[in-house]
């Protein structure tokens, strides 16, 4: 069965978005995302994936884009778990749960990882299963967020096995105990 890998980025209090958006604009976090999940296959709820579609959409409108999106996230599979039946999602592919997602991916033998990245009820589904998480935090000060990550389990069920360190932030590896 394959197993979901989290990687998420979070304020020294486990904040990770405030107001629908994140909060902060760490480039050597996106490049350790676009590092460990291209190629790959990215998985999110349905607001996650608004945000980096307008993200998109913005980046594409000021670089003079104007072709239709084909990948939400480039060089990536992307899939998007919402309940709705009607939503269309340009560039991802609509499920309705990451079970699904999951057992499709192990019964293809598809050796891609699978990145479980956000939101938060999302998250707390993939703990349940997930055998590693990759967690940039960032130093200073917390930036007041309206959505944490469930950083309590942590040091319950998981443990450090490597880490990094630049000027503005933690990147972290955990696995499961």
């Amino acid at each position: 069965m394959k197993t979901p890998s989290i990687i998420v980025a979070v304020d020294n209090e486990g904040g990770f978005g405030k107001e629908g958006k994140i909060p902060w604009h760490l480039p050597e976090d996106f490049k350790r995302f676009r590092e460990l999940t291209e190629g790959n296959v990215c998985v999110m709820g349905r607001r996650t994936y608004d945000e980096i579609l307008d993200a998109r959409l913005e980046r594409d409108k000021t670089r003079g884009v104007t072709e239709g999106i084909e990948e939400v996230l480039r060089k990536r599979q992307s899939f998007v778990i919402t309940s709705r039946e009607d939503f269309i999602a340009p560039g991802a592919t609509p499920l309705k749960s990451l079970g699904h997602l999951i057992a499709t991916m192990s019964h293809q033998n598809d050796n891609r990882k699978l990145f479980v990245i956000g939101g938060r009820r999302l998250f707390v589904e993939a703990l349940s299963t997930a055998r590693e998480i990759f967690m940039t935090v960032l130093k200073g000060n917390p930036y007041n967020c309206d959505v944490k990550f469930p950083v309590d389990v942590l040091n319950k069920k998981w443990k450090i096995v490597s880490g990094d360190e630049t000027d503005n932030a933690y990147f972290v590896v955990y696995n499961r105990k």
